[in-house]
């Protein structure tokens, strides 16, 4: 390019059609691994009294929490800008509904089949691009991925990292190359600001062949 012009690699979500795919294809995902899970089943039979009455105040037909966790996502976004709740639903049934989604939500993402399925293919992007610098067969210096709060979360967990709490607005995942005194080369990984420490690699962060099999090389 013009006078060594080099632009930062973008990589956004998916379009509205394969969003919709994707929904489907976590759903099937979350069947056999989430929903199955013992915590899981405990919760539905918790709940199952409540669900006809919180069916009716929202128009909506669950019959299980996985279902309710998208539910409980738009009651939380409601609550935070002031929009107008179902007058049917009480202040403690949005509290529960919102309390149980953001549970949910955590949990799948710690589910380590589903973070698999939901992480691993951005991970790997990361890896690939990290070994190109190692490589020095690409001029790029910085690469952005803009995507969902969960591919964080599941991100975090195939990083041996689950988080016991939501991903947070503009939360952000930092991969970053070095290449220290002895030209060995670290991977430090930083969530929102902060190192964090990966099990199995020094405090300075993870050599390249840790960080590579934390991806999924061999």
């Amino acid at each position: 390019l013009p006078r060594g012009y080099q632009p930062i690699p973008i990589h956004i979500g998916l379009s509205i059609e394969n969003e919709k795919l994707m929904f489907e294809k976590c759903t099937k995902m979350a069947k056999p691994y989430v929903v199955s899970r013992p915590d899981w089943k405990d919760k539905d039979v918790k709940l199952k009294n409540k669900f006809k009455r919180w069916n009716l105040a929202t128009g909506l037909n669950f019959t299980n929490v996985y279902q309710l966790v998208g539910l409980a996502d738009t009651l939380y976004i409601y609550q935070m800008h002031h929009v107008p709740m179902p007058s049917e639903l009480t202040r403690q049934d949005i509290e529960e509904i919102i309390k149980v989604g953001k549970w949910g939500r955590i949990i799948e993402c710690q589910t380590k089949e589903f973070a698999d399925f939901l992480g691993r293919p951005m991970l790997i992007s990361i890896a690939n691009y990290i070994q190109k610098a190692n490589q020095k067969v690409s001029p790029v210096k910085y690469v952005l991925f803009s995507d969902h709060d969960i591919t964080i979360a599941c991100i975090m967990t195939l990083l041996q990292k689950p988080l016991d709490e939501l991903v947070p607005y503009a939360a952000n995942l930092n991969f970053a190359l070095f290449k220290t005194d002895a030209k060995k080369h670290l991977v430090k990984i930083s969530y929102n600001g902060k190192q964090i420490v990966i099990p199995g690699c020094d405090t300075g962060g993870c050599t390249l062949t840790q960080f590579m099999k934390l991806a999924g090389f061999t």
